[in-house]
């Protein structure tokens, strides 16, 4: 399972990000300023911790303002510790725990967090998405190898890999429920978004121009949330988008294995693996348009053919042009250059063409 958005074409993508940003960071300064800390009982039922909205030591912690607070695009920390942010140890001696597996913050009892943080839990959820994904399959491998290294006797070896599956396992365990907390966070704040959006609006002024946040609930020109199964492809490609202004999240393991990917599907296809000649940067860049452009085109089980190779690109002749495109002009120059970028987006995309659907109706993580 993952967190699910409208995916538009290369270019309408890559300006809504753009503009995503610059709304996340205004909604940030809002949370931050005076007017929020002053508008903190009207706005508590937007604010969610352990034991439900506005309530919890955190939002006693956000009232008391004891804490320096610190505000990220996942949520925010009223400056209480870690070392205690966990459960209950006595009641007797009021005593807690750390925090789960250390900074866990969806796993903190002082962490709140809301619909203006929707964009921070969607990218924390797929980002442990991953991690669970490739932990369980080292897991699965360990197990197979000490399977095979009981029944040769090689005891040693065997103990050595029953250790390494405790580990990763009680690792797991923390990961797991810091996803489910987390995602049951992100279902809750997009339930209240509407309704956080009208008591803004309030709070700020009706003449006030109040920023959106990135993501919403309802229709309109915006990255909509929703909660649906996605492929593995498309987690790695959502997670690398949203990298691009969420940098708390960049995840460099999800950019290696995608562009991978890419280099393999290029290659199978008698094209160059352009994306290996590019440094970090570049590579991030004209692979996230790479990806926007297959996810736009191609669906469901076609997807797992095309990405194998059992499918070759030309029985997608617009693709394959556009493709070839990117390749030809995926320049440093261009790929440094945010104007450049944004005409880049706009070619290839009309190169692709339509792919059957308006934009506005194409959905996948």
């Amino acid at each position: 399972m993952t967190l699910h958005y409208l995916k538009y074409s290369p270019a309408k993508l890559r300006k809504f990000i753009l503009d995503a940003h610059e709304r996340m960071v205004n909604d940030q300064d809002f949370v931050g300023s005076e007017l929020f800390a002053s508008s903190l009982d009207e706005l508590a039922p937007y604010l969610l911790g352990q034991e439900g909205p506005g309530v919890g030591p955190g939002f006693r912690a956000l009232q008391e303002r004891t804490g320096i607070m610190t505000i990220t695009s996942e949520g925010i920390c009223p400056g209480t510790s870690c070392s205690v942010g966990g459960p209950l140890i006595s009641v007797a001696h009021n005593t807690y725990a750390p925090v789960p597996g250390g900074k866990r913050c969806g796993l903190c009892r002082f962490w709140m967090t809301g619909p203006a943080h929707l964009l921070g839990q969607v990218t924390a959820v797929n980002n442990l998405a991953f991690v669970i994904r490739k932990k369980g399959l080292e897991l699965a491998k360990i197990n197979d190898e000490r399977l095979d290294a009981e029944d040769s006797g090689n005891k040693r070896k065997a103990r050595e890999l029953r250790d390494r599956a405790d580990i990763l396992n009680r690792e797991l365990e923390i990961d797991v429920n810091e996803w489910i907390a987390r995602y049951r966070y992100a279902e809750k704040s997009v339930a209240l978004m509407d309704d956080y959006l009208a008591t803004k609006k309030r709070v700020t002024g009706e003449g006030a121009n109040v920023p959106v946040p990135v993501l919403t609930s309802s229709s309109g020109p915006e990255l909509r949330v929703t909660l649906e199964q996605a492929h593995e492809f498309e987690l790695l490609d959502q997670i690398t988008q949203m990298s691009s202004f969420s940098t708390s999240f960049s995840n460099r393991e999800a950019e290696l294995e995608k562009n991978a990917i890419l280099s393999k599907l290029t290659t199978a296809n008698d094209m160059k693996p352009f994306l290996l000649n590019l440094n970090d940067e570049h590579a991030h860049e004209a692979g996230n348009l790479l990806s926007s452009l297959i996810l736009q085109q191609v669906r469901g089980q076609k997807l797992d053919d095309l990405l194998s190779g059992k499918k070759p690109l030309k029985d997608y002749p617009r693709l394959a042009k556009a493709i070839k495109l990117l390749e030809e002009n995926a320049t440093a120059e261009a790929l440094s250059d945010s104007n450049q970028m944004s005409r880049l987006a706009a070619l290839v995309g009309k190169a692709a063409g339509p792919s059957g659907a308006t934009d506005e109706e194409e959905q996948f993580a």
